[in-house]
């Protein structure tokens, strides 16, 4: 495998599925990729007594879709066609800005996903 082939397989390691409500559309669904461990202190906010917790906003969300299926132009606008519609970064943001019962769920695997990693690793560190 070349360096490229092996990033790609160590991002999509890190991502899974997630099914956005029905209400925006039958079958839609984001690929969401784990933040990297570098970028995890963004994603921590303050809680009580001088906690910490997992946390994922919207310009976030923003950030770790890296895929859709089920999206078509009809998804988008109006009388739009039924052809599927190549996954955009810049699509995806503007969409989500605008329909954010999709960012719920999203936000959620997200901290899901973050907590998950950190108790995987002290699991590891522990051995």
């Amino acid at each position: 495998m070349t360096p490229e082939q092996i990033a790609a397989r160590m991002r999509e390691q890190r991502s899974v599925w997630v099914d956005l409500p029905a209400t925006l559309g039958e079958g839609l669904r984001v690929r969401v990729e784990r933040p990297a461990e570098a970028e995890f202190g963004e994603y921590l906010q303050p809680a009580e007594q001088g906690k910490v917790k997992w946390s994922c906003n919207l310009d976030q969300v923003k950030r770790v879709v890296t895929g859709w299926s089920g999206f078509t132009e009809a998804t988008f606008i109006e009388s739009g066609a039924s052809d599927e519609v190549p996954f955009s970064a810049a699509l995806w943001g503007a969409w989500v800005a605008d329909h954010v019962a999709a960012a719920r769920p999203v936000a959620d695997k997200v901290v899901t996903m973050l907590a998950a990693h950190e108790v995987s690793t002290a699991d590891t560190e522990k051995n």
